[in-house]
């Protein structure tokens, strides 16, 4: 996620103050690809102070899928990201790909492993978690 700052306009997305480059009030994004628009960090999703997020409820959240999208971001870049049904490498750009994206925050839900999922259209049909 790309994220811009127009000094004197944008706002915390959790306090609301505007944001203003402070070497002692560093500033952070809370990204991603939510597919579900009712995921709670969608309210937060933007730009914000990192002392904001720290203290704010859902951080844990934060911290554990920015975990995940490091983990499939280096997967990607070493060429390990395999389909689900096939096994077979799944290869960038994806025409003839359906990827997940985040489907959810949350570490306990049971769509948690279908967060960053790639898979061969060709194979679509025959995966176990196509439903989901």
């Amino acid at each position: 996620m790309t994220t811009s700052i127009i000094e004197g306009r944008t706002k915390c997305r959790i306090c609301g103050e505007v944001l203003v480059p402070d070497p002692d009030r560093p500033i952070t994004a809370v990204g991603g690809s939510f597919k579900n628009p009712r995921d709670p960090l969608t309210e937060i999703q933007g730009v914000v102070h990192s002392d904001c997020l720290r203290k704010h409820p859902l951080f844990e959240r934060v911290r554990r899928l920015g975990e995940q999208v490091t983990r499939y971001r280096e997967s990607w870049q070493a060429g390990t990201v395999r389909c689900p049904v096939c096994r077979e490498v799944v290869r960038r750009p994806p025409p003839g790909l359906f990827t997940t994206g985040v489907v959810t925050s949350d570490p306990a839900s049971p769509l948690w492993d279908l967060n960053h999922v790639a898979v061969h259209i060709a194979c679509f049909e025959r995966w176990e978690r196509a439903p989901a």
